[in-house]
Parts: C-alpha cells; structure tokens; sequence
C-alpha cells in the first residue's frame, strides 16, 4: 500500500504503479526457500543463517522466472537487497532499478515498525530517523526522503485512492488491512491480525 501511495504522490504512470506494487507484494517470495527456524529465531542470526537470508532477492528472482514472470519484475526482485551504495549505477533511469531501490526503503521502514520474534517495532519517527541516517548508503536519499515525507505529511487525497484502488483491485487484502486506509494507522491493522 505504500509503494501505491508513493506512486500516487509522485504521479507514476499506471504500468510502472503496477510493477512497483507487484514488486511491493512479492518481494519476499524467497523466503519460501529458507527454513522456518531461520525466519523465526529469536536471537541473532548465524553467519550461515545470514547467508540464507542474503539469498532471498535471488532466490525471489528464480521462483518468479520459473512461474513466467516478466523480466523487469524479476530484475526488481533480484536487486531489492542491494545497498545503494554498491548498486552499479544507481542513477539508471530504468523503472525497475527505481522500483527496487523504493521497495527496499518501504521493506526496511516495515520491519523496523512492525512487531517481530526478535524486537518491538520502532515508532513512526524512530524508523523515518533510522532511513534517513542510512540514506546514501543503505538507501536511494531521495527516494527515503520523498518516503520520509509521504509518511510524516499524510494526504487525505492519496490515502482515500488508495484504499479505493485497493478495494477494487485487491478485495480480500483490502478488507482486512486497509478498511480505513491511514499511513500513520496501518501497522496497527497488521499488529492486530
């Protein structure tokens, strides 16, 4: 829902809003292949766990090939887990690049908000604080600032369209998560569930 949001606040062409939702909802597709004890260990992860971990993006990447995936979709998902800072060019104009850069400050202010086996969630302003500390290196710094402000300044307008596009478009997810689509309300609606 944020990757639709930000495509909204930034005007995204329909078929581009399209690959960054995709992108957005499948980008964890390979941790289909990493063992539960891994996903749900409480404490630190092994150095031969965090090698499974790291191999998730492309793993991601495989499983969509095999199922007949577009190529950008599967460029997406191979690069989400690259740092900004080691991406080749991370100025490319290509939409997957972006997508992926978007994806992967949109999965870390996710993780750091919600409720996990190893840790409570950060606040909205300690998770927006971690992204920008990080932009530049972790993290595209314009994208984690354009998402910073799409967090902290909520607009009505974009929040009323996207729950209307998500309840058209996505029914059975809309009706559980985004009844009353808010940024600043929506991990409570999953910490609920």
């Amino acid at each position: 829902m944020y990757a639709t949001a930000w495509g909204y606040a930034y005007r995204l062409r329909d078929n581009h809003l399209q690959l960054f939702e995709m992108a957005g909802l499948l980008h964890e597709i390979g941790k289909i292949g990493i063992p539960d004890r891994v996903l749900q260990k409480p404490d630190r992860l092994s150095a031969q766990e965090y090698s499974m971990m790291e191999l998730q993006p492309q793993v991601g990447a495989e499983i969509l090939k095999a199922a007949g995936a577009s190529p950008i979709l599967i460029n997406t998902i191979g690069i989400i887990g690259q740092d900004f800072s080691v991406l080749q060019n991370p100025q490319a104009p290509d939409v997957w690049a972006m997508a992926a850069r978007l994806i992967r400050v949109i999965d870390a202010y996710d993780s750091m908000t919600s409720r996990s086996v190893y840790r409570d969630p950060k606040s909205t302003e300690e998770a927006i604080g971690e992204l920008l500390r990080n932009a530049g290196s972790q993290f595209d710094p314009k994208l984690a600032r354009s998402f910073a402000q799409l967090v902290l300044k909520p607009n009505t307008e974009i929040e009323e369209r996207v729950q209307k596009y998500w309840s058209q478009k996505f029914p059975s997810i809309a009706k559980r998560y985004c009844f009353r689509f808010n940024i600043h309300e929506l991990h409570a609606s999953f910490d609920s569930s």
